[in-house]
């Protein structure tokens, strides 16, 4: 299997986890849309991500704050109308933008899920070679620990065990974001 019918299948198998638990869905983004958010942004989304955001935009958060049976929340990317409105807040609680940015400023981060209402954060790494495999990590505001190598990775582990799968020595690192990019 090539790495884009890997991760396809990775994809589908966390929207079929989604599906089994009643959990409302988005449709995918729109080509066009997902440029204006990366411009609005000043981000280029991975390769990865911006498969997974052209199948799914996440669980639909309009009307209540959706989460899987341990908790998770995947996010949807802002939408055109937060975009061009440059809204505080989207329709739901979790603050816009969700780009967060580097210790120089640039935008490094999307975060893309949260556990039990923003008790930590998802996120991924965004890299300027974006063939880069996607590394994610879960931070609390202190320190941000990868969880993630990639993001297929990532969503493997997370329909195969939930929650459980990101405190387990063989599916992360253990290191910080910090320590990774000074090794």
């Amino acid at each position: 299997m090539n790495p884009v019918e890997s991760l396809d299948e990775a994809i589908h198998l966390a929207i079929g986890k989604w599906c089994k638990e009643d959990i409302p869905l988005l449709p995918g983004a729109e080509e066009a849309d997902i440029r204006r958010i990366e411009k609005a942004y000043s981000i280029t989304l991975p390769w990865d991500l911006r498969a997974y955001f052209q199948v799914t935009m996440g669980m639909d958060c309009s009307e209540f704050w959706p989460m899987d049976k341990d908790m998770l929340t995947f996010w949807r990317l802002p939408s055109v109308e937060d975009v061009e409105t440059k809204k505080e807040t989207p329709g739901y609680i979790a603050p816009l933008p969700q780009v967060v940015a580097d210790a120089t400023g640039s935008p490094s981060d999307l975060v893309i899920g949260d556990w039990s209402i923003l008790a930590f954060w998802f996120f991924a790494a965004i890299s300027s070679d974006h063939g880069a495999p996607t590394q994610i990590y879960y931070g609390d505001g202190e320190q941000a620990y990868c969880v993630g190598e990639t993001f297929e990775d990532f969503l493997r582990a997370y329909v195969a065990r939930g929650l459980d799968a990101f405190w387990s020595p063989d599916t992360t690192s253990g290191t910080t974001k910090a320590e990774q990019k000074a090794s």
